[in-house]
């Protein structure tokens, strides 16, 4: 906040903007929070008269700054800046000085300063002027003095941050420029970044205690609360890995970059926001956040990195198109999810790292859909309640083991535009519990590199499945595997629609 005010002029006016505001966060939550913006009222005389050469008083005039509210770890500050010279209509001129108990102010020098957290809301300080010699001419002399009142943050020094056991230099490319303030009982966290030369890049750190942690890791089992303000860029490699007691965390949308496992391991997170600038969520990042039962997808945010949200208390999820890629594991094992919307084109599954949705056993209903055209590698496999598929009109290929355990799994539609399951190294896409397949294209050679059962449920089966075809397909079915009815594979028949 800054306020111009010029000598000759009225008094300043005061400014007071408060704004209240209850978002509803979650159906059994509410937040209730109270906003207070930088305010306080400034006065400053509007007449000042010149002494003769050396006659300063001091005290004679007064520039006053009360009700002052500004945030902490900032300051409320008064420059000044004149000429130096009064003139007279005429042009003749007469230098000037401005004076303060602590001798000569020169132009721009900061004549006021309050800190944030001083026990009075009021501060003021007092001044005087003179002449610097004799006038030669009689006349009226004048000039204009500028007061400039503004809230600066504070700025710590690298020695005051060692000498203060609340204070915690956590910048990468200079420890000091970005600061973790820990409240007295380290139960929050202020993250900021210290000054103007700041780039807000925060460090990484480790999970061991033999390398080094961060300060957010040493006090885990007590902080329940983290903000990062805006300055702040990144956020550094297991900043708050294993915070077990944290519940919230702001985000400023400044930050572009997170870093791997930054929030892994915080059981008790419920909420957290993804920054506007973000483009990527980072491997790992709230794996194991059990109670994270929802997550925003800002816009910019175009990739969702290895096991991001593996083990969240999501229920439901929909990923938009505009997440151009979903990585492996990304979303594995979290147990309450129950329904999933996926619009994003491209997927990708893993052997070692897991399926998507690998192992969301509560997982009853998913729908690929939008640009999808590739249901990947272990997608769902181990999704023991999935009852309910749809697969989209852009589906092209479906990838091996991406429904095997998929128990619950009863039927399936494979639309037109697909073209081949992706079993080259491992055969089995679906689960052996599976009754029947509706096919709404033609067959063609590379559909199924194998036989028809074993692509499909590894051969492996104790009862028939029903092959339900298009009857504007039905001859083609048949010139490749028989007459309609017909057992084909030992353990399929054609049905027409």
């Amino acid at each position: 906040m800054k306020k111009i005010k010029k000598i000759l002029s009225v008094l300043l006016a005061a400014i007071l903007m408060c704004t209240a505001a209850i978002p509803v966060l979650a159906a059994d939550k509410t937040e209730i929070s109270y906003t207070q913006e930088a305010s306080f009222t400034a006065s400053i005389p509007a007449f000042v008269r010149a002494a003769e050469p050396g006659q300063q008083d001091v005290t004679a005039y007064t520039i006053t700054a009360t009700d002052v509210v500004i945030p902490d770890n900032s300051t409320l500050s008064a420059t000044v800046e004149y000429s130096g010279v009064l003139r007279e209509k005429n042009g003749v001129e007469i230098p000037y000085t401005l004076y303060t108990a602590d001798g000569a102010v020169t132009s721009g020098d900061t004549i006021l300063q309050k800190e944030a957290g001083e026990p009075s809301d009021t501060v003021e300080v007092s001044f005087g002027a003179a002449i610097d010699e004799k006038a030669r001419y009689a006349g009226a002399y004048t000039d204009t003095a500028t007061f400039t009142f503004s809230v600066n943050e504070k700025v710590y020094t690298a020695e005051e941050i060692e000498a203060d056991e609340h204070l915690f230099a956590i910048g990468k490319t200079v420890p000091e420029y970005v600061v973790a303030e820990f409240n007295d009982d380290f139960t929050e966290v202020t993250i900021f970044a210290n000054g103007e030369d700041s780039d807000g890049l925060m460090a990484d750190f480790s999970s061991s205690i033999t390398s080094t942690i961060s300060p957010m890791q040493t006090y885990k089992s007590s902080l329940i609360s983290a903000t990062i303000q805006d300055g702040v860029k990144s956020i550094g490699a297991y900043a708050f890995y294993n915070c077990s007691a944290l519940e919230s965390a702001y985000l400023t949308d400044d930050i572009s970059q997170a870093e791997i496992m930054c929030f892994a391991g915080c059981a008790s997170l419920e909420i957290v926001n993804l920054p506007e600038n973000l483009t990527a969520t980072p491997q790992y990042m709230f794996s194991g956040c059990t109670n994270l039962k929802s997550i925003n997808f800002p816009q910019k945010l175009n990739s969702i990195g290895m096991r991001s949200f593996q083990g969240c208390g999501f229920e439901t999820l929909i990923i938009p198109e505009t997440i151009q890629f979903v990585n492996s594991g990304a979303f594995r094992s979290c147990s309450n999810l129950k329904t999933v919307v996926v619009r994003s084109e491209n997927l990708r599954g893993g052997t070692d790292t897991g399926g998507i949705f690998e192992n969301c056993e509560t997982l009853e209903s998913a729908a690929l859909i939008g640009e999808v055209t590739l249901v990947p590698l272990n997608c769902f496999k181990g999704c023991t309640s999935l009852s309910n598929v749809e697969l989209g009109e852009k589906i092209e290929r479906i990838g091996t083991g991406a429904f095997v355990g998929c128990t619950s799994l009863k039927n399936v539609t494979i639309p037109a535009s697909f073209e081949k399951f992706a079993a080259e190294s491992h055969d089995q896409v679906f689960d052996s519990n599976l009754e029947s397949v509706t096919w709404l294209g033609t067959p063609n050679s590379t559909i199924f590199p194998k036989s028809l059962g074993i692509t499909l449920y590894g051969g492996v089966h104790d009862h028939q499945v029903i092959f339900y075809v298009n009857e504007n397909n039905a001859q083609a079915w048949i010139d490749k595997y028989g007459t309609p009815d017909e057992t084909i594979d030992s353990m399929f028949r054609i049905v027409i629609l």
